[in-house]
């Protein structure tokens, strides 16, 4: 409860409290913000000037901001001498909150007025981020909602994202988020409350899952994703690896769980389950022989890398061992084309200078770019994926 009533001060100016019961003489009561005011006057953590106003339209600045958090968060930092926030700052920077990079204003420009955006991101890293509320699925829906999404800068997009999806900000009425606009101790009004008030926050209903996906891997039994139907490629990969790799481990196992959980997911093929097991204490190189890596984010038709399914091979590994897996993931990407592919693969991989020059060949093969690229550790293919594939019978693909 402690914190809870603590955090209540990362959004407000802290002035001495007066006037409780929401009788600030520039508070209207017919103002959007006036219930809002008034609940946190209730709590008795509502901020005014001495003169008895409010000031709803005060901007906050960001060391402000930064300032109460940290003391939310339990850190009683000292003043510092030359500037009095370093500590705050130093400590921002220490648990993740900020970083130290050129356009993180909250590091390069700690005096100036915070904006919504940035207020977003300070309370998904303080509050959210351990919830993992922020996924590629909840991204995608969120993008689809707030009409002026394309105006959230990308480093404050997992803020907004999970800020917005927890019911903490609603956006106005036209469904903007307005990000570049600053926040006002109006608008903290309805923060603050939303962050004690459960009850009062606006969920936002996601439209999924339409299907869910759990590994026959008895190595990851912990890996179970939701999928939407624009994910049906993943699906199709996982399920053809996973049903013919797992079906007897003498012969192989195919490993499955995430690089990142709210997007990347990461079969892994070892020749046997000793591999496997020395795999997280050396090398990984030296014993895993494949991965086959798949994105969830949304696609960006203008950066491959940004949606790609990855197949890559380790040099000095018993490539063929999982041979009947991998061709039937050629076969379900690449449909005629996958014979010539499979050989251009090999073709690279084993010419002896690769790792002295860079790799350049692409084509289109099924619908998908196909990019090659290697060194001298290992050898990759990166493929765009499909977002109206229809579902797979694997027995077609072996």
């Amino acid at each position: 409860m402690k914190k809870i009533i603590l955090i209540f001060l990362v959004l407000i100016l802290a002035v001495s409290p007066v006037f409780a019961n929401n009788k600030f003489s520039d508070v209207d009561s017919e103002a959007w913000y006036s219930n809002w005011v008034g609940i946190i006057t209730d709590f008795n953590i509502t901020s005014g000037y001495p003169d008895g106003t409010f000031r709803p339209d005060n901007q906050l600045k960001r060391i402000e901001l930064l300032s109460f958090t940290m003391k939310s968060l339990n850190y009683d930092l000292p003043v510092a001498s030359g500037y009095w926030g370093q500590n705050i700052i130093d400590k921002a920077l220490e648990i993740g909150i900020i970083t130290d990079q050129s356009n993180d204003l909250m590091f390069t420009d700690p005096d100036g007025f915070i904006t919504r955006e940035e207020t977003a991101r300070v309370i998904y890293n303080a509050y959210l981020k351990e919830s993992e509320i922020f996924t590629a699925d909840v991204d995608q829906h969120v993008r689809t909602v707030i009409t002026d999404f394309d105006l959230v800068d990308e480093m404050y997009i997992e803020g907004v994202v999970g800020v917005y999806s927890s019911g903490i900000v609603e956006g106005y009425s036209d469904k903007s988020f307005k990000p570049k606009n600053q926040l006002t101790r109006a608008e903290a009004s309805v923060f603050i409350t939303r962050l004690r008030l459960d009850e009062k926050r606006k969920k936002v209903e996601l439209d999924m899952p339409y299907f869910e996906y759990e590994t026959l891997s008895f190595k990851s039994k912990n890996f179970k994703e939701y999928y939407n139907p624009e994910h049906q490629d993943i699906y199709n990969i996982m399920t053809i690896v996973d049903t013919i790799e797992n079906a007897n481990t003498n012969n192989g196992f195919a490993w499955i769980g995430y690089l990142s959980p709210e997007s990347t997911h990461s079969m892994s093929l070892y020749s046997n389950m000793e591999d496997f097991d020395f795999a997280p204490v050396t090398s990984h190189h030296n014993y895993k022989r494949w991965s086959i890596e798949v994105k969830k984010n949304p696609p960006n038709p203008e950066y491959l890398f940004d949606d790609w399914i990855e197949i890559l091979g380790w040099r000095k590994a018993d490539e063929l061992k999982h041979e009947e897996t991998l061709k039937a993931v050629f076969r379900y990407l690449f449909a005629e084309d996958a014979d010539f592919l499979w050989n251009k693969y090999f073709e690279l991989a084993n010419d002896p200078n690769i790792g002295d020059k860079d790799i350049d060949y692409e084509m289109v093969s099924n619908g998908r770019t196909v990019r090659f690229h290697g060194d001298h550790i290992g050898m990759g293919i990166s493929i765009t994926r499909k977002t109206d594939a229809q579902p797979v019978n694997v027995e077609d693909v072996r």
